[in-house]
């Protein structure tokens, strides 16, 4: 974690939650990652969908 593509940031205390951004590192690999979210979910309905992707400046 300390040099690598992720950085844990806690915005919660209790219960401890966690969110996990890219750093410069990681940001290089944004359309690897994408790219593979959406192959992996190109078969399936809008509501099986593990996760989404959400544009923190847009929404």
């Amino acid at each position: 974690m300390d040099a690598g593509p992720l950085e844990r940031w806690c915005y919660q205390n209790r219960p401890p939650r966690c969110e996990y951004v890219l750093t410069m590192t990681g940001r290089s690999l944004r359309p690897v990652i994408v790219a593979l979210h959406a192959w992996g979910n190109k078969d399936l309905a809008p509501d099986e969908r593990s996760l989404v992707l959400v544009d923190r400046a847009t929404g």
